[in-house]
C-alpha cells in the first residue's frame, strides 16, 4: 500500500484502490474474502449488501490518508 500511495497514485492520479472480494456460500464454512480486505482498511462500497448475488462484494481503500501521513513523516 505504501508503494502505491507514494509512487503510483501521483503518476496516474489514483486516490482509491478497489477490489471485488469473493464470497462463496456454497462451501462450509462460507468463504468470505471481504474479512481479509477489511483487516487492511478496505471498506464496503455498499454497506447494505450483506450477501452479494453475484458472489463478489465491491470494496475500496482510500489512499489519501496514507499519502498525507507518509508525506508528513
Amino acid at each position: 500500500m505504501e508503494y502505491v500511495a507514494m509512487n503510483v497514485s501521483d503518476k496516474i492520479g489514483a486516490r482509491f484502490l478497489t477490489v471485488d472480494a469473493l464470497y462463496d456460500a456454497d462451501v462450509e464454512p462460507h468463504y468470505d474474502m471481504s474479512l481479509y480486505y477489511s483487516r487492511y482498511g478496505f471498506e464496503y462500497a455498499n454497506e447494505e449488501e450483506h450477501i452479494p448475488q453475484d458472489g463478489f462484494r465491491s470494496m475500496y481503500f482510500d489512499l489519501m490518508p496514507l499519502i498525507i501521513g507518509l508525506r508528513n513523516t
